[in-house]
């Protein structure tokens, strides 16, 4: 799913009126006031929860607490819980933006089921997309658990509530769980499941992949689990697994956690990057199909990892020429060109180009040689570019569309009337349409 954009003035169909916002800094540095602004426009109240003074600058109509360093999250969340004055209270981190237009606050019923919220943010150059439960009802008690890491699921499982099975969306520059000490977590009694998984990645980054899969085992066995954890639990192990060059468990695990939901990223991932290690391209092109078709959908995983329309693109396009299937490479490279819009490099142009005339598509070739060589007809031909372009236009002649290679070369005589060898071009490509008398009248005056 694409980002929404980051104007405060989206439009919002549902009255969010009856939410507070409660913006939680862990730095002053991530205040945005025209950001709190915008929501105080939107929803029906906004609190700002930071370790420092209320800036001047900020409207009053925005209430603000100063809480101490030796203050927990959890507790600053749970305190807020019990002094909001509106049915629902959302909790937003340091530089976070909402999409607005995703909270459908109607459509369930706050008794039995909350929205999830899905986090999605940029980490070493990969798209990560984390669940947490950040929409809470008002019931006048805290209901987060843990100390920097609020965990909602003990409360949810004890008073029946269940989440909802759209979530909404929250993007972010800053990566999550940076304040989050697993050490510091571990001392209270009730452990949030979350934490296993943040552990178990950090195990993968240190390359202790035994102890990274023995917690996401731990996950397996907590208590209280949400359906998106047990997920990432899953794919967490299944990862592990192919790190250790253990495929056919790391497969059949994927294909397990997909069989438990088909719309998720990773495991579809994991499958791609075996069978393309494996050389396996049909089998990686068909498992990539899979993954493409999940991105206009929100995954149902959390710690989800999300490889980028353009790159999936690219890949299906290479994959799909080495298994000989040029119709569909064509499609993938046509949609990545749009995607990048146009601003590709010449190669790539050239790739389209060629797919295009060996599909016999008049209209395409002519436009991918437009762009390859536009705006070269009007200035000089480097020897290289000339010999490109005339291997262009050899291909145009090969299918028997001389008529576009008159017009082309007939521009060239136009700009280099003294160029002997476009005038001899031109002559050959006239005498293989309707202008014979054209080419006639070329041979009487050369």
């Amino acid at each position: 799913m694409k980002p929404a954009k980051k104007s405060q003035r989206q439009i919002v169909e549902t009255d969010l009126s009856g939410i507070e916002a409660v913006c939680y800094l862990t730095d002053i540095r991530h205040l945005n006031v025209s950001r709190l602004e915008g929501w105080a426009g939107i929803l029906g109240r906004v609190t700002v929860a930071a370790p420092g003074r209320r800036p001047p600058e900020l409207d009053t109509h925005i209430n603000w607490i100063w809480y101490g360093e030796d203050e927990q999250k959890v507790d600053i969340w749970n305190k807020r819980i019990m002094e909001a004055e509106k049915e629902w209270i959302l909790f937003l981190e340091d530089d976070e933006w909402v999409d607005f237009s995703s909270l459908k606050l109607s459509q369930y019923s706050a008794d039995s089921a909350w929205m999830p919220a899905i986090i999605r943010y940029r980490e070493d150059d990969i798209t990560r997309l984390c669940y947490q439960v950040r929409l809470v009802r008002n019931n006048g008690i805290g209901v987060y658990s843990g100390k920097n890491l609020p965990d909602a699921s003990r409360y949810m499982a004890d008073h029946g509530i269940h989440t909802a099975e759209d979530p909404f969306r929250i993007y972010r520059k800053s990566s999550l769980f940076t304040d989050v000490d697993p050490h510091d977590e571990m001392s209270i009694q009730s452990v949030s499941p979350q934490l296993y998984l943040i552990m178990g990645e950090q195990f993968v980054k240190k390359g202790d992949l035994v102890l990274a899969a023995a917690h996401y085992r731990k996950v397996q066995r907590s208590e209280n689990l949400l359906s998106f954890d047990r997920l990432a639990a899953m794919n967490g192990i299944a990862g592990c697994m192919a790190e250790q060059l253990r495929w056919p468990k790391a497969l059949s695990l994927a294909e397990e956690s997909l069989e438990h939901e088909s719309l998720q990223r990773l495991p579809y991932l994991i499958q791609f990057r075996i069978r393309q290690l494996k050389k396996e391209w049909e089998g990686a092109y068909d498992v990539l199909s899979g993954y493409h078709d999940t991105l206009n959908f929100d995954t149902k995983a959390n710690f989800d990892k999300e490889l980028g329309i353009e790159k999936t693109l690219k890949f299906l396009g290479d994959l799909a020429s080495e298994s000989k299937k040029n119709d569909r490479a064509f499609e993938h490279y046509e949609e990545f060109y749009r995607e990048k819009r146009g601003e590709v490099d010449r190669s790539f142009v050239k790739k389209l180009f060629l797919l295009s005339v060996e599909r016999a598509n008049f209209e395409k070739s002519v436009y991918y040689f437009e762009k390859l060589f536009g705006s070269d007809l009007n200035q000089s031909l480097s020897e290289i570019r000339r010999v490109e372009l005339n291997d262009a236009l050899g291909l145009f002649k090969k299918r028997g569309w001389y008529n576009y290679v008159a017009d082309v070369i007939e521009q060239l005589v136009d700009i280099f009337p003294e160029d002997k060898d476009f005038r001899r071009q031109l002559i050959v490509a006239l005498s293989k349409t309707d202008r014979l008398d054209r080419a006639r009248t070329m041979i009487s005056t050369s």
